[in-house]
């Protein structure tokens, strides 16, 4: 897939205040994600995920998203177009799931375009049956905790203002008495909590019947943590989301709605 950005230089202006500013010339850049081993890996197994292509311009970092599915990406911000993806250890009953992993390319904080793939999370191979003479009864799996988004935010690349909506989401396998939601928008390459309080980490309530909803700043990007309850100092503005705080036990994340045209 094709990118492309417009670079302008400005030289600097003389005593006379005479300004030259030269041309803008427009870069293109190839690249795709590839995965090693492969796109199909087993629940607990890791993929290395690689931009791949040509043309890549100077400052170009790179900004490493899981939009369903599960999982978690190490690093989730990088400049050399290279992270780990950690595959969930459990996908309940389902035989194999899909998971998108998107990256998306910035230059000085604003984002210039996005790639993606999708990787298949499969069951491991079931063990064989126990014999017949086993004293021992075989337990049902665990559930393993979730969260969705269930309503995004709107897409509004400044962030600049509150929206008069709000994200509304839900979580299974844990009980919301014991967990807490924390709220995300990503808006010019970073990450802030929300409703957005400086200098405060705000917590979203879970419902009883595991439903969550709260207020929001708008931007492209949307994310909900489901986190520990005794959690209390998370990071209130972030280039890279905190997935491997001991306190997160799931995520998910979602683009912002864009307005029909």
């Amino acid at each position: 897939m094709f990118k492309k950005f417009t670079l302008a230089a400005v030289a600097g202006f003389s005593l006379v205040l005479f300004a030259c500013v030269s041309p803008t010339r427009t870069v293109f850049f190839n690249a795709r994600l590839a995965a090693e081993p492969g796109s199909v890996i087993e629940v607990g197994q890791t993929a290395r995920l690689t931009v791949v292509g040509q043309n890549f311009p100077e400052g170009l970092r790179y900004q490493w998203l899981i939009d369903a599915g599960g999982g978690t990406c190490d690093p989730q911000n990088s400049a050399d177009g290279v992270t780990t993806y950690q595959a969930p250890t459990g996908i309940g009953e389902l035989s194999e799931k899909p998971v998108k992993v998107t990256v998306e390319f910035y230059i000085d904080g604003a984002k210039q375009d996005e790639e993606a793939i999708t990787l298949t999370i499969k069951a491991p191979k079931p063990l064989a049956s126990p014999s017949s003479d086993s004293s021992e009864a075989s337990l049902p799996p665990a559930t393993s905790p979730t969260v969705e988004i269930t309503k995004s935010g709107v897409f509004d690349p400044r962030g600049e203002r509150l929206a008069d909506d709000t994200i509304e989401g839900r979580v299974s396998g844990v009980d919301p008495a014991k967990h807490k939601i924390l709220l995300f928008t990503l808006a010019g390459g970073q990450w802030f909590i929300q409703p957005y309080t400086l200098g405060s980490g705000r917590f979203t309530a879970i419902e009883k019947n595991g439903r969550f909803s709260n207020t929001y700043h708008v931007g492209v990007k949307y994310a909900a943590l489901l986190c520990k309850a005794e959690w209390n100092d998370p990071p209130t503005q972030t280039l890279v989301l905190p997935l491997t705080d001991e306190n997160v036990v799931a995520f998910s994340t979602a683009d912002g709605i864009r307005a029909p045209r």
